[in-house]
C-alpha cells in the first residue's frame, strides 16, 4: 500500500533528518593542500632550523681562537730575543771591565778626555826628577831640605809593577802581553797613555792636597809630560842632572823656568 505524504510533513521530516556523508565527497585536509604549498612551507621551516644549527656550531670555542699562528710565534720569539739581548748589554755595560786588550786599551785612551785636573795649580806642591830611582832622589834632597820624612816619593815603575801583579787589576793582561815581549825593559815600552792613566789613579788613591810629592825616573817624553800636567796637575819644579841639560825633557821645562839643574 502507497501512503501519500502531504506537503506539511515532506517539509517536517527534510528538517530533522541528518544528512549522510557521500563516500566519494573530498573533504579538505592538510593532506589535500597542494603540493607545492606543503613543502615550500616546510622547506621554510627546515632551512631556518638548518641555518641556526649551522650558525651554533660554527662559533669557534675560545681554546681555537687564542691558539696563536706560526707567524705569531716567530713574532713573539723574535721580540723576547730582542728583549734579552738587550738586558744582557745594559748589564755588560755596568759591569766593571777586568781586563784589556792592548786594542780595548787603545779605544778608551781615544775615547778619554779629561777636562779638569785631579789636583788645581798651587793645591799640591808636585815635583818631577829625571833621577833614576827614589834612593838617588833622597840623597840629593837631604843634602837640600831639613826633613824628608814628609816627603811623598812615588816611583813610576813600582806603581806599573804592582798592577802587573795583581792577578784581578784589570791592565793586567795588558801588561804581561808588553812584559812577554820586552821582558824586564817593559816599562820603557807601554803603549801610548797607559803610563800617565795608572799615575792618574794612584795620585787620586793615596795623594793628599798640600802635601810635597817626589816623582822619579819621569817623564821619560814632552807628552808623558804635557799630559801630566793636564789630567794630574801643574809641575812645581823639575830636578835635571846637569849631564842631561840638552835633552827635550830639560828644554820643554825650561821655557817655564821650572828647571833645577844638579
Amino acid at each position: 500500500m502507497i501512503r501519500i505524504l502531504g506537503k506539511q510533513t515532506v517539509k517536517s521530516l527534510s528538517n530533522n533528518v541528518t544528512p549522510m556523508r557521500n563516500a566519494n565527497a573530498i573533504i579538505p585536509s592538510v593532506t589535500t593542500l597542494p603540493f607545492g604549498r606543503y613543502t615550500e612551507s616546510y622547506k621554510t621551516n627546515f632551512s631556518s632550523r638548518r641555518y641556526n644549527s649551522t650558525k651554533i656550531n660554527s662559533k669557534k670555542t675560545p681554546a681555537a681562537d687564542e691558539l696563536p699562528s706560526f707567524k705569531k710565534l716567530i713574532m713573539i720569539g723574535l721580540a723576547g730575543t730582542a728583549v734579552f739581548v738587550f738586558a744582557v748589554r745594559s748589564l755588560d755595560q755596568n759591569k766593571p771591565k777586568i781586563s784589556y786588550s792592548e786594542e780595548e786599551y787603545q779605544q778608551v785612551m781615544n775615547g778619554l778626555k779629561r777636562k779638569v785636573a785631579v789636583f788645581q795649580p798651587g793645591e799640591i806642591d808636585m815635583q818631577l826628577t829625571t833621577l833614576p830611582d827614589v834612593k838617588s832622589a833622597k840623597d840629593w834632597l837631604s843634602k837640600k831640605d831639613d826633613d824628608i820624612s814628609t816627603i811623598n816619593f812615588i816611583d813610576p815603575k813600582d806603581i806599573v809593577d804592582s798592577h802587573k801583579n795583581n792577578s784581578e787589576d784589570r791592565y793586567r793582561a795588558l801588561l804581561e802581553n808588553v812584559y812577554t815581549v820586552y821582558g824586564e825593559d817593559y816599562y820603557h815600552n807601554l803603549p801610548e797613555g797607559l803610563l800617565i792613566a795608572l799615575m792618574l789613579q794612584y795620585v787620586k788613591e793615596n795623594v793628599k792636597p798640600h802635601e810635597k810629592v817626589v816623582i822619579v825616573d819621569f817623564p821619560k817624553t814632552i807628552k808623558d809630560a804635557s799630559n801630566f800636567e793636564s789630567e794630574i796637575t801643574v809641575v812645581s819644579k823639575v830636578l835635571i842632572p846637569k849631564d842631561q841639560s840638552e835633552t827635550d825633557i830639560c828644554k820643554y821645562f825650561e821655557t817655564v823656568d821650572k828647571v833645577t839643574l844638579i
